[in-house]
């Protein structure tokens, strides 16, 4: 048999909005069974109505209900000792006529502080993870999914996640393997958020116009809302890309060609038909590097593939296909005709 405590958590629960159904049914039994039942209830509810909203600050903000509840236990005791109810919003006084007609009110709002302590997070610890500006690094989330990080990207998450939640902080580029989970997974990068369940993307900003945020799914499904207008937001399936330019508040899906984007993860360069310029751009993304071209490159389009080539390499089957003089100092690459 439950205790009064229990149900009083019980209470919480279904006011939070958090009762299971089951759990909901066992509060309208035990509601029924007498009128002190009903009357706890009453009271209970009369003085979590004194905070609206306090379902929503239980999940996700520690301090900020906390100080809530703080707040309004002070002005129901300001109200209690105070002879001039003039100065009191008509909301509180009758909240008040309500409330402390019951003698036990000392003792609920105890159990309201004791219960909001139950419920509410401790003080969240964050973890902060940096790939090196050189090197690209793999990590692993406490729920399982993995992130490799492209170099001078950064993760901040909490070290536990929370129980109706899992959100993480992006800056820079990376990609996500998100862990199958009944709990939302939540990418937050500058201007706009990405919602998943269980799914692999990649998330980056355009190297050429950093306004712009680029979205590809690999697997799964995932939505890419913007952060400044709730409304604009797109749901994205395996195999599509979206582009969100976050000054104009736009956003644009097309259908991935290939996977080059993810080269720098898994070492696979392909090309099918396709011209050099293109070719270029993908190993200067790729590479980090700067190619600088004197050749007139009309009409050359290159099919192949290449694993876990070196940038030498590359550029000598290229050099020798096309008929190419291509030097190669440091992250300065020249090409022209021999």
């Amino acid at each position: 048999m439950k205790s009064n405590f229990d149900y009083k958590v019980l209470i919480t629960r279904f006011l939070s909005g958090e009762a299971k159904p089951e759990e909901k049914l066992e509060l309208d039994k035990w509601l029924a069974q007498s009128e002190e039942n009903r009357s706890l209830f009453k009271e209970f509810e009369a003085v979590w109505d004194i905070t609206p909203g306090m379902a929503e600050n239980i999940r996700f903000d520690t301090r900020s209900a906390w100080e809530k509840v703080e707040l309004e236990l002070d002005k129901l005791d300001d109200i209690q000792k105070s002879d001039d109810h003039t100065v009191r919003k008509p909301k509180i006084r009758s909240i008040r006529k309500t409330f402390f007609q019951f003698s036990a009110a000392a003792a609920i709002l105890l159990m309201i502080v004791s219960l909001v302590m139950f419920f509410l997070p401790k003080d969240i610890e964050m973890v902060a993870v940096y790939a090196e500006t050189t090197e690209s690094a793999e990590y692993i989330l406490p729920d399982g999914s993995s992130i490799a990080m492209q170099a001078g990207a950064t993760i901040t998450y909490p070290r536990s996640f929370q129980r109706n939640l899992r959100e993480v902080t992006l800056t820079g580029n990376a990609y996500f393997d998100v862990a199958a989970n009944d709990l939302p997974f939540i990418v937050r990068k500058e201007g706009a958020s990405v919602l998943v369940l269980g799914t692999s993307f990649y998330i980056a900003r355009n190297e050429a116009n950093p306004a712009i945020l680029e979205v590809s799914v690999v697997s799964g499904s995932v939505r890419l809302q913007s952060s400044e207008m709730e409304s604009l937001s797109v749901d994205l399936t395996a195999g599509k890309r979206a582009t969100f330019d976050q000054v104009n508040q736009s956003i644009e899906q097309e259908q991935i060609g290939n996977m080059n984007f993810l080269a720098w993860k898994t070492g696979v360069l392909e090309f099918n038909d396709d011209p050099l310029d293109y070719v270029f751009s993908i190993l200067e993304r790729n590479y980090k590097i700067n190619i600088e071209n004197y050749a007139d490159l009309t009409g050359m389009k290159l099919t192949g593939r290449f694993v876990d080539e070196d940038l030498e390499d590359v550029f000598r089957a290229i050099a020798m296909i096309f008929d190419l003089k291509i030097e190669i100092h440091a992250e300065q690459v020249y090409i022209q005709k021999p």
